[in-house]
């Protein structure tokens, strides 16, 4: 296939990793985005998100096409992370939903329709207090908890940045403003 030259519409997590995977395959990739630079963290959400990477959670609203598509996903971050040059925090300990005693039933409720939307694999374990501290002793409060096997959680801006300068290394064009 003859490369071709490509515009990525925004410099975010996603820009920039079409930007890296593009050039890696021998196009012309440029990047534009309204940010002042490469670590202008004022309008891009990778800067603060999360960086959930849950698709069982994604259930509630969604149907199990989106959760398999989420569950590939964790893999091929895994993969990607593994190629660039610094390192990027990621993990896939599973996620935790949380709830007061005031939101129990809504948390039931929920956790009813994952299980009814779960294809065969881990269903959300229900956490006891103990088993809840040893997972995340920073959180206290909530009377219920359960975990959310194998989803993940990936730290946004090491991405970001880490995937910028790849994809620099690569040949992207970048223009900012």
């Amino acid at each position: 296939m003859a490369a071709l030259q490509i515009g990525v519409a925004g410099a975010g997590l996603l820009g920039r990793l079409l930007a890296w995977r593009l050039s890696g395959l021998g196009h012309a990739v440029t990047v534009f985005d309204p940010a002042r630079g490469p670590l202008d963290r004022g309008r891009a959400a990778g800067w603060t998100a999360a960086g959930m990477l849950s698709p069982w959670a994604e259930l509630e609203g969604a149907d199990e096409r989106v959760a398999q598509l989420g569950r590939r996903s964790l893999a091929l971050w895994a993969d990607w992370l593994a190629e660039l040059p610094a390192s990027v925090h990621f993990r896939r300990d599973g996620s935790l939903l949380l709830a007061h005693r005031s939101d129990l039933g809504a948390a039931q409720r929920l956790i009813g329709v994952l299980q009814a939307k779960m294809p065969a694999g881990p269903l959300p374990r229900a956490l006891d207090a103990d088993a809840l501290q040893a997972l995340e002793p920073s959180v206290h409060g909530p009377t219920h908890a359960w975990l959310l096997e194998g989803e993940g959680q990936i730290h946004t801006a090491q991405a970001m940045q880490a995937l910028g300068d790849a994809a620099t290394q690569r040949g992207v064009r970048w223009c900012w403003e």
